[in-house]
Formats: C-alpha cells, sequence, structure tokens
C-alpha cells in the first residue's frame, strides 16, 4: 500500500521583505520577475549609452557609455572591466577602446598594451596656441589656416593653425616642380608637403614692416 507523502515541513518560507512566497498563493515565476525588476531598477542596464549619446554601436554587456563635452569622435566609459577607459566612435579604430596621455606638450590616444600598444597623436586646437616668448604671429593675407613668424629663432618661418596633425608646428614655404610646397624641419628631418597647383616664381619673404602680403599660395598648409 502506497501512503501519501506530506510535503508540508518543505513549504518555502515567507520571504523577509515581505514579498509572497511560493506556498502563499502566487507564482514563483511572478516573484522572479518582481525581484528581476527591483534589481534593474538599482542598477544601470548593461550594454547602455546615457543620454546625449549618439552612436550606432552596441556597449558589451556591463558597460555604459556617455557622452564627452566638445567631442562626438569618441565616447566616456562609465562601468564595466573598462571603466575609465574611452572608446573610439569613428574612424579606421571605432570601437577600440583607448586612453588618454599628454606628453611633451602633446596629447595621445593610446591604444593597446605592450608589443600592441600604439600612440595617435592628437592634433592640437589652434585656438589654444600662443607664440613662444621672443615670437609674434602675424596675419597672412587670404590665409586663416597659417600664420607668419617675426621674432625669434623661427622669424619669417611660418606656423600652421590649420587644426591637422601638423597644428603648431613651423615652416617654410618653397616652389619646385610646378608646385608649391610647405617645408617642415631640416636635414635627416626634412618634410615637404605639396599644397599649391601652379607654379610661383621664387620670392623673398615679406618685411616685418609688411605682413599682410600674402606669399602667393592659394592653398592651406600641408
Amino acid at each position: 500500500m502506497i501512503h501519501p507523502v506530506d510535503n508540508s515541513s518543505n513549504a518555502a518560507p515567507k520571504s523577509s521583505n515581505g514579498g509572497a512566497s511560493a506556498g502563499s498563493g502566487a507564482s514563483f515565476a511572478t516573484a522572479l520577475a518582481s525581484a528581476t525588476q527591483q534589481t534593474q531598477a538599482s542598477d544601470p542596464a548593461p550594454g547602455s549609452v546615457t543620454e546625449g549619446l549618439n552612436t550606432d554601436l552596441k556597449p558589451p554587456k556591463g558597460e555604459t557609455w556617455g557622452p564627452v563635452p566638445g567631442h562626438t569622435d569618441y565616447a566616456d566609459i562609465l562601468s564595466g572591466p573598462r571603466d575609465g577607459f574611452f572608446v573610439s566612435l569613428s574612424g579606421p579604430r571605432k570601437g577600440q577602446a583607448f586612453v588618454i596621455v599628454h606628453r611633451h606638450g602633446k596629447t595621445f590616444h593610446v591604444y593597446g598594451e605592450g608589443k600592441s600598444k600604439h600612440w595617435v597623436s592628437v592634433p592640437n586646437d589652434p585656438a589654444t596656441l600662443k607664440p613662444p616668448k621672443g615670437e609674434s604671429w602675424q596675419p597672412v593675407h587670404h590665409h586663416h589656416d597659417y600664420k607668419r613668424i617675426e621674432g625669434g629663432k623661427r622669424a619669417n618661418q611660418y606656423v600652421n593653425l590649420s587644426g591637422n596633425v601638423r597644428t603648431g608646428q613651423a615652416f617654410t614655404i618653397d616652389h619646385h616642380d610646378g608646385k608649391t610646397w610647405h617645408v617642415y624641419g631640416s636635414g635627416k628631418d626634412r618634410h615637404e608637403v605639396a599644397v599649391g597647383g601652379h607654379r610661383h616664381p621664387q620670392v623673398a619673404p615679406p618685411p616685418p614692416t609688411a605682413p599682410q602680403q600674402t606669399n602667393g599660395n592659394p592653398s592651406g598648409p600641408g
């Protein structure tokens, strides 16, 4: 003869927070759903972005990304194992995390570690650049992307203010092979950037009393 089994001693106790237990009439699924909602209300949703960040990328589970004032090309990682890093939102490294390092007056985005570490120089903001002591920078007619240097060791050169990777660097202007060239550095470090179209006659630099004269180059700095 088979006797019925009494399971009353195994009944689930009432939860300490006053919620319904499995034996109080509410289903286990309802209790689980309630607990899940409470967890989601207290913790950031996994793989989320904060208000104001516009990106088509999906953060990995456990990360939250937020906007960086003045930048739409990368976001701040606010939670998860990469908290404190930034993530690129555009360009060839889109989706990759990096840290920001300031060294020798320049800013770098550093990707990877060890042998895989890659440093990417960030162009200077032209609005923040000031002439060093002993120099003054004078406007060049028809050019807003560079100025003429007067005084100091770099007198009669030009300073790049275009916002590209050579912003802040000094260059001279040369004409050969039917083009205009902006020449950075000298010797082994000499680097020429072609910026012109038609050949211009070689002219002497304008005197300091006439910085408004143009060099005849219609294009911007390299």
